[in-house]
């Protein structure tokens, strides 16, 4: 395996390691994760872009560190916002602000996002299910109210999973995975309510 920046990594934080500690589940949501961010991840750019595709609210930003919170607003829509970055909308969504978009939540039932290299911080206030590949640096995912699947690549992460049944995958770093309720699944160095 590689990491975001293209060095094998071995050891503990490898996905060989994780597939010999969660086997075949942790394979299939890994490359379930991997194949879905790649289509996300696009090429390098200095803003933090929001679409809506097969009903997945994207979003993928850049080298940049981000600060992106996904919430639902009083109307029922989706609010991104990234206190860190200019943020760009595609149709169906629309810009508020330089640093904030709105996107119709209806056929949308999860989140995918790409934050890029950087220390960024991810926070999914809403109950969609979340795909999230944090990329390198000291990374910080807080997930939603169903099932998250996280990679916090290179860098010392945090990575918490609220509720639902989530996969927590540290890769390579000092990391931490707390899976909170449900039956959870973590790769970290220090693992708290993960049940495997």
């Amino acid at each position: 395996m590689r990491n975001h920046s293209g060095t094998p990594v071995t050891g503990r934080g490898s996905m060989g390691a994780v597939l010999r500690r969660h086997g075949v589940r942790a394979l299939t949501a890994a490359a379930a994760l991997a194949a879905t961010l790649l289509a996300v991840a696009g090429p390098a750019h200095a803003t933090t872009n929001v679409s809506v595709s097969g009903g997945a609210l994207q979003i993928s930003s850049g080298a940049a560190a981000d600060d992106i919170a996904v919430f639902v607003d009083t109307d029922g829509s989706l609010i991104i916002r990234n206190t860190a970055d200019t943020v760009v909308a595609s149709a169906p969504c629309v810009g508020l602000t330089a640093n904030e978009v709105d996107c119709p939540s209806a056929g949308i039932t999860a989140v995918t996002v790409n934050t890029g290299a950087g220390d960024d911080s991810f926070r999914n206030r809403t109950s969609l299910r979340t795909k999230a590949f944090m990329g390198t640096g000291a990374d910080l995912f807080f997930g939603g109210l169903s099932r998250d699947i996280a990679s916090g690549d290179d860098g010392n992460d945090r990575l918490a999973g609220l509720a639902g049944d989530d996969l927590l995958i540290g890769g390579a770093g000092a990391d931490t995975a707390n899976g909170a309720d449900g039956t959870d699944t973590c790769d970290a160095e220090i693992e708290s309510n993960c049940e495997s």
